[in-house]
């Protein structure tokens, strides 16, 4: 299973199908998802409050500390005192035919349920995604938006720093248990560039890659980020290191 999750970014970068050009971003996205993952994962047992008390030996006896295992929330509190604050409450556009197709776009996906839960893990982690596939036809010659949330232990991005804006990124889409019982191998990856959605599937331990372009000209996915700086453009965690 280590192995798998270690190879993963030259495994997935050498998907059947994949064109020449995107193999070098597929590697770099999913590294970057597999180095995150353990920290991100981690913020995680601090937010469910799975992390016990650090014993110094001085505000409990020795022989408390044991049967007790203290537990603290202050981590909790951190994310959920903002989260609790801020709320979904819908479009502003000048435009009455694009308000009215956002309208129905938001309550199509159930936007605002959508949007609270991608909040908790932009706090949690520092950022979270929004990501827009295509879902059925929608009788036009178009398709219905489909609008997804991701937390930072299923995606990773990339950033041009020149552009001040993203310039690629991957969801896990799919996964499955490893036989630990604990952790979760991908097994369907998104890949958000300028112009596509890469779709990588892995079949019988091989990965494939199948394309569906866009002409948005950007990639297709946003971010939520806490707190973003340009020398951290995907914000930072309210569970910061002094916490922990």
């Amino acid at each position: 299973m280590a192995s798998d999750i270690r190879d993963l970014p030259a495994r997935a970068a050498a998907a059947e199908g994949l064109e020449p050009e995107d193999r070098d971003v597929v590697e770099e996205l999913v590294r970057v998802w597999r180095v995150h993952r353990a920290r991100n994962e981690l913020r995680d047992e601090y937010f469910l409050e799975h992390v016990g008390v650090k014993d110094i030996g001085v505000a409990i006896p020795k022989s408390l500390s044991k049967r007790i295992d203290p537990r603290c929330d202050w981590p909790r509190k951190a994310v959920l005192a903002l989260a609790n604050r801020s709320q979904f409450d819908g479009f502003a556009a000048s435009d009455e035919q694009v308000a009215e197709e956002l309208r129905q776009i938001s309550e199509a996906n159930g936007l605002e349920l959508v949007y609270r839960r991608a909040l908790i893990p932009e706090l949690t982690h520092c950022f979270s995604a929004l990501a827009v596939t295509a879902g059925e036809e929608n009788g036009e010659g178009g398709y219905a938006p489909l609008i997804h949330s991701y937390p930072a232990t299923a995606m990773s991005m990339t950033w041009d720093q020149s552009l001040k804006a993203v310039e690629a990124g991957l969801v896990v889409a799919k996964s499955k248990l490893a036989r630990n019982g604990r952790t979760r191998i991908p097994t369907m990856l998104r890949v958000f560039t300028a112009d596509a959605v890469i779709e990588l599937t892995l079949v019988d331990g091989a990965w494939a890659a199948s394309y569906k372009e866009h002409s948005m000209g950007r990639p297709l996915i946003v971010p939520l980020a806490n707190e973003p700086t340009d020398l951290r453009p995907f914000g930072r965690s309210r569970i910061t290191r002094s916490m922990m």
